[in-house]
């Protein structure tokens, strides 16, 4: 009599991440005359805190301009999101809308330490 063992699987959840930090500033044109926002996303993992490469997060400017953005992270976990620019300034607001990652993490917006910043300039 043969007896064969089947492997036990067990549902290990994905590791979850968060949207860490928004740094932003102002930049400008050499003439001082149009302003925009730039802004840098942070994506951490939940529990080591590790910087998250190659997530694709997605943003939206608004207020003083209106753009939809998806960039990558890179190794640090960061990403750079620039505005278009506009005469005289304004408020640069930048929220962000989703976070996705091809190897198996997921994006658990309510970690988020912040989800949108906004900068005003000049």
């Amino acid at each position: 009599v043969s007896t064969t063992f089947l492997p036990q699987t067990t549902n290990v959840p994905n590791p979850a991440i968060y949207v860490a930090d928004i740094k932003m500033n102002i930049g400008q044109n050499k003439q001082g005359t149009k302003f925009n926002g730039r802004a840098w996303v942070t994506i951490l993992e939940q529990g080591s805190n590790l910087p998250v490469p190659d997530a694709m997060v997605e943003v939206q400017w608004s207020d003083a301009t209106f753009d939809f953005l998806i960039g990558p992270t890179d190794v640090d976990g960061r990403v750079k999101f620039v505005s278009d620019r506009v005469n005289g300034g304004g408020t640069f607001v930048i929220e962000v809308l989703d976070v996705v990652h091809s190897m198996g993490y997921d994006y658990a917006p309510e970690l988020n330490v912040m989800t949108s910043n906004s900068i005003t300039g000049p």
